[in-house]
């Protein structure tokens, strides 16, 4: 099987801006937080192909190119859906099972974990700065 090439930026950009920064499946938000079984999740985005490569390989062009949040994109894999609407229906309910609260939830319940912006944003720095700063955090009696 030969190398897959990556997906072109500009490719990945125009999916940004046709999504309105937001992931094709779930509806959230590049960059906020959602909840899964009580522990804030930032949604990351990840350029994927919506009919797999497997299946395509090139023929699509970029308007095959859409953008997921990481659980989602896991979520569908190179699994073949006839519509947006298919797949969506699919990882919604692979999301729920999965611990990861309902999308019209999501800001609500992280705006409440977070009510002080201060606090939100010490946990973002100290996720930028790694995993064990991050546990530090969580677990004060680590850093002693």
């Amino acid at each position: 099987m030969a190398n897959r090439p990556s997906i072109p930026r500009d490719a990945a950009a125009k999916a940004n801006r046709r999504q309105k920064g937001r992931c094709l499946y779930c509806g959230c938000h590049f960059g906020d937080w959602v909840d899964r079984n009580g522990t804030p999740q930032l949604v990351e985005p990840q350029a994927e192909h919506f009919v797999p490569y497997a299946y395509a390989q090139n023929t699509l062009g970029s308007t095959n190119i859409v953008l997921a949040c990481k659980p989602c994109n896991m979520i569908k894999g190179s699994r073949m859906f006839d519509a947006v609407g298919d797949a969506r229906e699919h990882i919604l309910k692979r999301r729920r099972l999965k611990g990861y609260s309902d999308k019209s939830k999501d800001a609500a319940q992280v705006d409440r974990g977070f009510e002080h912006r201060r606090l939100r944003e010490e946990l973002e720095q100290r996720v930028r700065e790694g995993p064990q700063l991050f546990a530090k955090w969580v677990d004060p009696e680590q850093s002693e």
